[in-house]
């Protein structure tokens, strides 16, 4: 970010404030109530559902589907909240993740039948 503001304003200095990686809603509280002109908030996939993180050991189970979108909902729900409070008293500009997201349906591999092409889950079920 220093980076960046430095590229853009070479003859101006920004005091960058950061806050702990998995802190969400700490940190948009902390930026509300900080004398900074404006916000930049950055999120990542692990800050909707740990399982999500690229550091996650597992946890990808159909059956743990529906849970891990549940938790995106909320978790998405309150990270609007607290950036609409945020937004209300700065400019501020929200930054997902530049790491494409992981599907959470099974692989799915494709091969050629006589008549037709077939797609199969690993599971065994076509479409």
């Amino acid at each position: 970010m220093q980076a960046f503001f430095g590229e853009r304003f070479p003859t101006a200095s920004a005091e960058i404030l950061k806050g702990p990686c998995g802190d969400q809603d700490g940190n948009l509280a902390a930026a509300a109530t900080s004398g900074a002109d404006a916000a930049a908030v950055a999120i990542e996939w692990s800050d909707l559902d740990p399982r999500l993180g690229l550091h996650a050991s597992g946890g990808w189970a159909l059956s743990r589907q529906a849970d891990i979108l549940q938790s995106c909902r909320e978790r998405l729900w309150n990270l609007s909240k607290g950036l609409e409070v945020l937004s209300n008293l700065r400019p501020a500009v929200l930054r997902s993740s530049s790491v494409a997201k992981r599907s959470l349906t099974p692989p799915v591999s494709a091969w050629p039948r006589k008549d037709k092409h077939e797609c199969r889950s690993p599971g065994g079920t076509a479409w």
